[in-house]
């Protein structure tokens, strides 16, 4: 995705990058990075934000490279704060600035690609902080909002593309991610993507007046070290997963009767005096819209028909 802001269907997104803070004084990492965005999202909205250095520099070829990891924290609507860190072993600071790639989402689904049905779907992890070796479950929850209330729904995506990030930084070190995903398999023999299991892997331990804080622990008196996760999901639409609108509902192709025109980029439907045009998301569209290059559903004497505009 180039830089620039986007929008699929409710969800909000950005892409961006920035230049880091240098390390000053004598901290071994990067001084904090503030970044604004440049549409604020929602009041009461927070983003989920990925991270990623591109192309890493350093002070001089003769220090040799390093693993750098970025961290994440203090999202809010308006933007977010990063740091860079290096591997515990190389004892040093990051001196030059990095270019830090971002992308920043709102939690929910939406359809990017309405031709082949690509979805994308966003949340915060809310089963289980991330704070030990062990696998921790998190589930893909989003919520769908009804007047003054929301509902959480779990979502099913087939065979997605899953990326995932710390979005605090409680246990300030260098760290990685590992994941497994969590599934379940319905009658018709299809197998279903509705989590992850993640697991913090950690550069080094941290020391606080003198106890060393274990990344291992899930003790009460830890809990100020465990982080949040947020995730990013991208998947194409299967009949009987979850979708942005109900599209197993709106697509069923039962309209083998209609006879649907497309005359100048407007919908003639032979037989029915009305009818009901819906985009591919569900959005429904007045009779007489000029359609451009995609696919609808035809809703006509109580049949569906899916139909593809060139």
């Amino acid at each position: 995705m180039k830089e620039g802001n986007y929008k699929f269907d409710k969800l909000d997104c950005e892409v961006g990058c920035v230049s880091s803070n240098k390390a000053s004084g004598t901290d071994m990492w990067t001084d904090v990075t503030e970044v604004v965005f440049r549409q604020p999202f929602p009041e009461g909205v927070t983003p989920i934000v990925l991270t990623e250095i591109r192309n890493p520099s350093y002070a001089t070829s003769k220090t040799g490279q390093t693993s750098l990891s970025t961290r994440v924290f203090d999202v809010t609507n308006t933007g977010f704060k990063f740091i860079i860190y290096p591997e515990d072993a190389a004892a040093r600071k990051v001196a030059i600035a990095q270019n830090v790639q971002y992308a920043a989402i709102t939690p929910g689904i939406g359809m990017v690609d309405q031709e082949q049905q690509i979805i994308i779907a966003a949340g915060h992890g809310e089963d289980s902080p991330i704070y030990s070796s062990t696998m921790k479950d998190n589930n893909f929850y989003i919520y769908n909002a009804q007047g003054e209330t929301a509902d959480k729904e779990l979502l099913k995506l087939y065979s997605p593309t899953i990326l995932t990030a710390l979005q605090t930084n409680n246990y300030p070190v260098a760290s990685t991610l590992r994941r497994t995903n969590i599934t379940q398999n319905d009658e018709d023999g299809k197998t279903w993507t509705t989590g992850a299991k993640i697991k913090r892997v950690l550069d080094h331990e941290i020391e606080v007046d003198g106890e060393k804080i274990s990344s291992t622990s899930g003790l009460d008196k830890y809990s100020a070290y465990r982080d949040q996760l947020g995730w990013i999901a991208i998947a194409t639409y299967k009949e009987g997963g979850s979708a942005p609108t109900d599209i197993s509902t709106v697509t069923a192709d039962k309209g083998k009767g209609l006879n649907v025109r497309i005359v100048d980029g407007r919908v003639y439907v032979d037989g029915a005096s009305q009818f009901n045009i819906y985009s591919i998301t569900g959005k429904k569209l007045p009779s007489n819209t000029m359609l451009t290059a995609g696919f609808y559903i035809i809703q006509a004497n109580g049949m569906n028909k899916k139909i593809l505009v060139k």
